[in-house]
């Protein structure tokens, strides 16, 4: 796994290319492509896990 990257469902991976090429087409240069979607991806994850403990953590309270 790269350095803080989530790993993703093939779906995801599809989504993010997609994305990427995207970018790529507007005239963004592919590094700068892939950096941000990359790091839309962590924030998503980041804050998806961030959800669960919360969610966890109302559990054991109620």
């Amino acid at each position: 796994m790269l350095a803080n990257m989530p790993s993703i469902p093939h779906q995801e991976q599809q989504e993010a290319a997609e994305q990427i090429h995207q970018l790529i087409s507007t005239g963004m240069r592919s590094t700068e492509a892939i950096a941000l979607v990359a790091q839309k991806i962590r924030e998503q994850h980041q804050n998806h896990r961030e959800g669960q403990s919360i969610s966890t953590s109302f559990r054991k309270l109620t």
